[in-house]
């Protein structure tokens, strides 16, 4: 489970799905001070680590707020796959269902 940008928009789909997720871009507000510790679990990745990876190894499930979708789209290009959408959040896989 990847989710795109700050923690805090996509938290109740972390909470609930009970996984560790990783975290894109993700040392924003609600991350910052503990991003930056040494001890801090290595679940922060930017863009080009979400490139590297995606599509890679097992199946990756990435959910993505709507004012960072087209930014995903433009970096992942025709490697990404809708599962579902609900209000303003993507949940995007990167093979085929």
């Amino acid at each position: 489970l990847i989710a795109y940008g700050d923690q805090s928009a996509s938290s109740s789909v972390i909470f609930y799905s009970g996984r560790q997720a990783l975290l894109v871009n993700g040392k924003g507000s609600s991350m910052l001070w503990g991003s930056h510790y040494p001890d801090a679990p290595k679940i922060f990745l930017e863009d080009n680590d979400l490139a590297a990876q995606w599509g890679n190894g097992t199946r990756k499930f990435l959910v993505v707020p709507e004012e960072n979708e087209a930014h995903v789209a433009a970096l992942l290009g025709n490697r990404i796959w809708l599962v579902d959408e609900l209000s303003t959040h993507r949940l995007l896989t990167d093979r085929p269902l």
